[in-house]
């Protein structure tokens, strides 16, 4: 599995825990992952520049998901869409969207 990373902003409400998600982020590479990554790096730092590592790391991962974790998204979206069908009304996403952040407050102790 590949660690999950979200960005964008939903016009609907789902019931989801972003932290269950995230189980093995290790993955099989082969060089030609490796050169791909290289070519990216290199290029991303003549034309914008970057700040660390990880940042680097997740601009990828949005550039450039894996089959495997496309179909897990799908997969996911679909369920939830059944549950919505079904009559499961979810959460306010202002609602999941405070409790996250105070708890990432709080893991990173302020």
């Amino acid at each position: 599995m590949t660690c999950l990373t979200t960005s964008g902003i939903v016009d609907w409400t789902i019931d989801f825990d972003p932290f269950s998600v995230v189980e093995d982020c290790r993955m099989a590479i082969t060089s030609d992952d490796l050169n791909a990554f290289h070519r990216f790096a290199l290029a991303r730092l003549a034309s914008v520049g970057v700040e660390s590592f990880q940042e680097l790391v997740d601009v990828w991962e949005r550039e450039h998901p894996s089959e495997e974790l496309h179909n897990q998204n799908v997969g996911a979206i679909r369920a939830a869409i059944r549950d919505m069908e079904s009559g499961d009304a979810g959460r306010p996403a202002g609602l999941v969207l405070a409790e996250m952040r105070a708890e990432l407050a709080a893991d990173r102790g302020q």
